[in-house]
């Protein structure tokens, strides 16, 4: 089993930032405004994001990072 950090640095820089920003509550809406993309980017790069840590879902993708979600 890899270690957190070992997934962590799967994640690109721009990855880990929309990720952080994913566990704090934000929708994707709320993300591409925050970053200045349109939502469909961020939907794009979650997508990558879950295939990377073989997630089925947000929670999941926070859980297996160790981040606590706020909602």
């Amino acid at each position: 089993m890899e270690f957190i950090e070992d997934i962590k640095n799967k994640l690109t820089a721009r990855e880990s930032r929309i990720v952080k920003l994913m566990a704090a509550g934000y929708t994707n809406s709320d993300i591409a405004s925050e970053l200045e993309v349109s939502s469909s980017l961020i939907k794009i790069i979650l997508a990558n994001v879950f295939v990377k840590l073989k997630s089925k879902n947000r929670v999941n993708a926070c859980y297996i990072l160790g981040l606590k979600t706020k909602k």
